[in-house]
């Protein structure tokens, strides 16, 4: 990606992407592609947190609660899940760059 992301960076949810719920995972389906893109909890709880129109910095915040890692860990799992998933173009910021 060529732009930084900032941990207070909000995204929408592309109306492409068809998120479903697997016990702790997740798959989100690109209508556009008919292609499925899995998540591990690590990354639902990220998409979820996401598209529920919280920060980055929420996510990694929720990822720190749910599976008592550090922040910094948080943090850069969070910017890992998120730059897939603008990779994919199942996101996009919410405001422009």
């Amino acid at each position: 990606m060529d732009t930084q992301l900032s941990l207070d960076d909000q995204f929408i949810v592309s109306p492409e992407a068809l998120f479903e719920r697997l016990g702790d995972e997740g798959v989100i389906l690109d209508t556009r592609t008919d292609i499925y893109f899995g998540l591990n909890a690590t990354g639902r709880y990220v998409w979820e947190t996401i598209a529920g129109g919280q920060s980055l910095n929420d996510a990694a915040l929720r990822l720190v609660d749910q599976f008592a890692i550090p922040l910094n860990t948080a943090r850069a799992d969070t910017l890992a899940v998120v730059e897939e998933l603008l990779h994919r173009q199942l996101i996009r910021p919410a405001e422009p760059r």
